[in-house]
């Protein structure tokens, strides 16, 4: 489970405790940022539509060749988060 801790947002932070409940406490499942995804993508959190806003930010970012072919640049942050979970 990816989530924001939400540590900023005391309406948000709410739900942590019932999402760890969900994966019956067991942390090696949850992974989290430490406030926004947005912090970790590298743009303004905005007030509504964010997964529209968050798609909207992943179609600007710049494309790259690589040895995996082409692709979008991944803020460092978040290919380092994506990396403690699937590495």
């Amino acid at each position: 489970m990816l989530h924001d801790l939400d540590a900023e947002t005391p309406a948000a932070e709410k739900y942590n405790q019932p999402i760890l409940e969900a994966l019956k406490n067991d942390e090696s499942h949850r992974f989290t940022d430490d406030n926004d995804i947005e912090d970790v993508l590298g743009f303004e959190h905005p007030q509504q539509n964010k997964p529209f806003k968050a798609f909207e930010e992943y179609e600007n970012l710049p494309i790259i060749s690589n040895s995996l072919g082409w692709q979008r640049e991944l803020p460092e942050p978040w290919v380092n988060l994506l990396a403690k979970i699937f590495v």
